[in-house]
């Protein structure tokens, strides 16, 4: 004979935990020693600004809000863009923003060997607008130039703009110029690089 159990809907006792407490609680379940990887490449039919979030985080809507900035804030992230999609990053950070952490520790590379120039360019935007991270150079599965080529283009955003102060269009164009030099003069193992980045 099955039984049930009845639903319990009386108060739930956590919350009378000094916060002190609780905060220690959601340290043990939330912290991670080793980095936290963070999907943002989606699944079939999802879209690519979809990762998971613990389970913990989703119990009720308290403890997302007491808990969020000590799993955002605490941990170490590493986010993979694939092929320069940035829109998973973009997730992630106003995620992170909307919990109160406007810092965080978070390292992002890139994987895929496509490169589209409206990619980069997207991320670079967002860049300078100062809501998305740059691009650290990761080899180790990329070769040096699809893996830091496009560090080197966050680098010269900084040189062009370090205080934020240009206007975004004019940003864009100058790195359109220096683009279409790179693909006239500059050569990498004798490809222009349009051709080789398809950029």
């Amino acid at each position: 004979m099955a039984t049930t159990m009845a639903a319990n809907n009386g108060p739930c006792h956590f919350f009378r935990l000094s916060a002190e407490l609780r905060n220690q609680i959601y340290r043990d379940v939330l912290v991670e020693k080793e980095q936290i990887n963070i999907d943002t490449r989606g699944r079939p039919g999802m879209s690519t600004n979809v990762f998971a979030q613990p389970g913990f985080l989703q119990t009720c809507l308290q403890i997302q809000s007491e808990a969020s900035s000590i799993y955002y804030g605490e941990n170490r992230f590493v986010v993979r863009v694939p092929n320069l999609d940035v829109s998973g990053l973009k997730a992630f950070c106003r995620r992170a923003v909307a919990c109160g952490q406007s810092k965080y520790h978070l390292k992002v590379y890139r994987c895929g060997r496509g490169m589209g120039w409206s990619n980069m360019i997207e991320w670079l935007q967002a860049y300078h607008a100062g809501l998305v991270p740059c691009c650290d150079c990761d080899n180790s599965t990329l070769s040096i130039a699809d893996a830091c080529v496009p560090s080197k283009v966050f680098e010269l955003v900084d040189e062009l703009d370090p205080d934020r102060q240009m206007a975004w269009d004019k940003v864009e164009r100058i790195l359109n110029v220096v683009r279409d030099i790179l693909d006239v003069g500059w050569t990498y193992e004798g490809a222009g690089l349009r051709r080789y980045y398809g950029i």
